[in-house]
């Protein structure tokens, strides 16, 4: 069976529904999206995966798929950085590798292992 297209009505409200839908599944405040991604920016990500017809925008499960992945990643990558950048992570690049590498700052290190005892708790 052929992956069914859906049209856009909105991309407005398309953008902020799916916004909306992804910031329940990462546990996310709504209200606090902006501090990871603005609205323009979101809004341009659904029309990179969306297919354009006729001046009109289309999008199946797998093209979702794909924007809501990158949508996570681009939050996921901020979050990374806010944690390099208050000093709860180090990162550097691993030659060896060929990647990026994230560990918990030996000086963070017993107050992110307290926060996660905490937790359990």
């Amino acid at each position: 069976m052929k992956d069914k297209y859906i049209k856009i009505q909105s991309i407005n409200k398309f953008t902020k529904h799916m916004a909306k839908d992804l910031c329940r599944t990462m546990e996310i405040d709504y209200k606090n999206l902006k501090e990871y991604i603005s609205f323009h920016q979101a809004k341009n990500l659904v029309k990179q995966y969306a297919r354009k017809h006729k001046d009109e925008l289309y999008i199946n499960e797998k093209r979702f798929a794909k924007l809501a992945e990158e949508f996570h990643d681009w939050v996921l990558g901020i979050d990374l950085c806010k944690m390099c950048s208050s000093g709860e992570l180090d990162c550097y690049w691993d030659d060896d590798e060929n990647k990026m590498v994230f560990k918990s700052n030996e000086k963070t290190s017993g107050i992110l292992k307290f926060k996660e005892e905490r937790k359990r708790d």
